[in-house]
C-alpha cells in the first residue's frame, strides 16, 4: 500500500467474524456495505486494493444514517465523517491482517470520496451551489448568505425556465406547470463552506401538461441545463471580446447576475454542480472575475435592450406563486407581463382586488415589452 498510516495500531478482533448486513455499492465484490460486530452496526468503505489487501474505512453508524444516506440526504463522504474510525486491512479471504485508529483527517484525500457524492448515481443533486469565503462554516454562516444561495438558485432557474417556456405566453396553467422547474424541494444542506443541494419533485407531485407525460418534463429540464450550462461556460472564459458578449443574450445574463458572487462580502465563489448539466460531477467555479464580466456584459446589454419605464394601468390577472402580473389598460396602449419581488406582493393584490390603477416602475425589455417591477404607486 502506498498510503501509510500514521496513528496508533488497534486489535483486530472486533472485526474477526462481522456478519454482513446490507451490501449499499457494489462493483467487483462489495465496495460500501454494513456489517455488524461487538461495537455495533458498522459501515466499510473500500479505500484502496493492493497485493490482495482490501483497506477499508470503517466507522460507527445506525439506521438513521444508513437510510440517509440511501435517500441522498447525507453523502458518503458526510457517513464517514465520524468522531472516530478504523482502518482495516483484510486479506482476500475476508480475514483481517492489520486495523488502525484514527480520524478522517488522517486519511489521504485522493482515497476518500469526494464532498457532496452520493451513494448511487440517482441520487446525486439536480443543482448544488455552494458558497466559498473566509470564515463560512457551520454555525458561522449569516442568513444573508443563506437567502444569497438559495434566491441565486431559484431567480437563475426562474429566469432560464421562462426563457425555454416562451415568457410572454398567457399565463395560468403553464405558469404553475412552470413553477416546478425553478422551485425545487431542498435535499439537503452542508458546511464545505456552505452548501445548499436541490432534488426534482417526487413523480407523484409533478404537474404534466395536457396529454404530457414526464419524459416532456426530463426533456424541458435538459434543455434548460443545456442553457444555463452555456451561459456559464460564457462567464468562465478567461478572455472575452466584443464578439463574445454578442453571442449572450440579456436573459441569460440576468440568470448569471443572480449566481455570480457579488464584488464584495464574504462569499468569495460559487460554485456550481449538479444533473441539470451534461457531466453531473464536474464543477463550475464562478468567482467575481466572472462577476465583472457578466456586470459589463448585462451593462452593454440593457443600454439597447432594455429601458427604464413607468407606465400606468390595471392589474387584472396575479399569479400569486410565481410574483407576476399583467398590466392591461396601461396610458401606453400595450399589455403588459410583469414580474415583482416578494416584498411588493401587497401592493399588487391590493391593485387586484380593488381594481385600483396603479403606476409601476421598472427595467422594460424593450423586444416584449416584459417589466420587471421594482416600484408599486
Amino acid at each position: 500500500m502506498d498510503w501509510q498510516i500514521n496513528a496508533p495500531e488497534f486489535g483486530i478482533e472486533p472485526f474477526v467474524g462481522v456478519q454482513l448486513n446490507e451490501i449499499l455499492y457494489e462493483f467487483d465484490g462489495p465496495r460500501i456495505f454494513t456489517a455488524t460486530s461487538l461495537f455495533g452496526t458498522l459501515l466499510y468503505f473500500l479505500a484502496e486494493e493492493d497485493d490482495g489487501i482490501s483497506r477499508f474505512i470503517v466507522v460507527p453508524t445506525n439506521a438513521q444514517i444508513v437510510e440517509r444516506l440511501k435517500s441522498g440526504i447525507l453523502s458518503v463522504w458526510d457517513a464517514l465523517n465520524q468522531p472516530w474510525i478504523w482502518v482495516v486491512d483484510i486479506s482476500f479471504n475476508g480475514i483481517p491482517q492489520k486495523s488502525w485508529r484514527c480520524t478522517l483527517a488522517d486519511v489521504p484525500a485522493d482515497v476518500l470520496p469526494k464532498s457532496g457524492v452520493m451513494l448511487w448515481s440517482h441520487l446525486e443533486p439536480v443543482f448544488a451551489l455552494r458558497a466559498i469565503g473566509e470564515g463560512l462554516s457551520e454555525g458561522n454562516v449569516p442568513a444573508s448568505v443563506i437567502r444569497q444561495v438559495i434566491d441565486g438558485a431559484t431567480t437563475a432557474l426562474k429566469k432560464i425556465a421562462s426563457r425555454v417556456f416562451e415568457k410572454g405566453r398567457p399565463q395560468g396553467r403553464k405558469a404553475n406547470f412552470i413553477r416546478q422547474f425553478y422551485d425545487l424541494p431542498a435535499q439537503g444542506f452542508a458546511y464545505n463552506s456552505f452548501e445548499v443541494a436541490f432534488k426534482l419533485p417526487d413523480l407523484k407531485q409533478l404537474k404534466l401538461p395536457d396529454g404530457g407525460s414526464a419524459d416532456d418534463l426530463s426533456e424541458a429540464f435538459e434543455e434548460i441545463g443545456n442553457q444555463l450550462q452555456q451561459a456559464i461556460e460564457w462567464a468562465l472564459k478567461t478572455t472575452l471580446d466584443s464578439a463574445d458578449t454578442s453571442e449572450i443574450d440579456l436573459e441569460l445574463l440576468e440568470a448569471l447576475e443572480k449566481l455570480v458572487p457579488r464584488q464584495t462580502g464574504i462569499v468569495e465563489s460559487v460554485e456550481l454542480r449538479g444533473r441539470i448539466f451534461k457531466n453531473a460531477h464536474k464543477r463550475y467555479p464562478l468567482t467575481r472575475e466572472s462577476s465583472k464580466r457578466v456586470s459589463n456584459a448585462l451593462r452593454n446589454a440593457r443600454s439597447t435592450q432594455e429601458r427604464i419605464c413607468q407606465i400606468s394601468g390595471l392589474i387584472p390577472e396575479v399569479d400569486k406563486d410565481n410574483f407576476t402580473f399583467t398590466l392591461r389598460g396601461t396610458d401606453d396602449g400595450s399589455e403588459h407581463f410583469c414580474s415583482f419581488p416578494p416584498e411588493l406582493i401587497d401592493e399588487v393584490l391590493l391593485a387586484f382586488n380593488t381594481d385600483k390603477r396603479v403606476t409601476v416602475s421598472g427595467r422594460e425589455t424593450l423586444g416584449n415589452g416584459n417589466i420587471e417591477v421594482s416600484i408599486i404607486l
